[in-house]
């Protein structure tokens, strides 16, 4: 009756997730960054934050989170249980019962990121961009065309994109292969106030490294229909190779025959 009585009167085993609960919630953090990580490139939408030749390491990074996350988890519970055994023993609470808390600095670090990542939807730099930091009218210092360089070499543009013409144009506007020549590119819109009547932007960002370091390019169209297409709406330019006088300058604009309504491109920005 004794030993009945004296079992009864034994203090229930502390719940762990109580106990640990720290390091569950490190563990909990860690798994929820790589499952974030995971989501973004398995809904194609890590191109909008990074260069697209990072997504493979971070997937391998996102999975390595996870498999670091069921570690943590397992080396908790397990601690947990050694802690048992241990006051099982000599009679000593190994536990030191330490509250839940969020004040932790590595806690709070990885959890800014989850929250931000959730809850912050994904989006392409556009128009208000180029009105924070504006257009690079220097062409981009990234690449150049090199059989632009040679004035007798044969240019085929058909695989040209919006970037390979800036960088061509940018420095010799009136360059005899290009003047009146065949011209089909895709961007988003942008136009200001100040622009002339019948003319837009159609713009691109080119991405080095992520799109903090985006740098907006561009070529004027016109089109008389420019007024009622909105900023940040994407369109497929075809026309011709033209050349305008812009504050006495000789500048290459796109004459447009044809403004083709787009969804944007599941990889938006351009490479170098």
């Amino acid at each position: 009756m004794q030993t009945t009585m004296s079992r009864s009167h034994e203090p229930a085993a502390p719940n762990p997730f109580i106990t640990k609960g720290p390091e569950f919630a490190k563990a909990a953090l860690i798994g929820a960054t790589g499952v974030m990580l995971l989501f973004k490139v398995f809904t194609n939408t890590l191109p909008l934050y990074v260069h697209v030749r990072y997504t493979p390491m971070i997937t391998i990074t996102g999975i390595i989170l996870l498999i670091m996350a069921a570690v943590q988890v397992w080396l908790t519970l397990r601690s947990d249980a050694d802690e048992h055994e241990h006051h099982d023993h000599d009679g000593h609470d190994g536990h030191d019962h330490t509250p839940i808390t969020w004040k932790s600095p590595a806690l709070l670090a990885l959890l800014i990121p989850v929250i931000l990542g959730l809850i912050v939807p994904p989006r392409a730099l556009g128009s208000s961009a180029i009105n924070t930091q504006g257009f690079s009218n220097t062409g981009t210092g990234m690449r150049t065309v090199q059989t632009i360089v040679d004035s007798t070499a044969v240019v085929d543009t058909g695989q040209w994109t919006l970037l390979d013409y800036v960088n061509a144009l940018v420095y010799k506007p009136d360059h005899p292969q290009l003047q009146g020549q065949p011209i089909e590119t895709t961007g988003f819109v942008w136009r200001n106030d100040s622009m002339p009547e019948g003319q837009f932007y159609v713009a691109r960002f080119v991405v080095s490294c992520c799109s903090a370091d985006g740098l907006a390019i561009y070529l004027p169209v016109q089109w008389q229909g420019s007024n009622e297409l909105p900023n940040d709406s994407w369109v497929r330019v075809r026309g011709t190779i033209g050349l305008e006088e812009v504050q006495g300058q000789q500048v290459a604009v796109i004459k447009a025959a044809e403004i083709i309504p787009m969804e944007q491109p599941a990889q938006p920005y351009l490479y170098p």
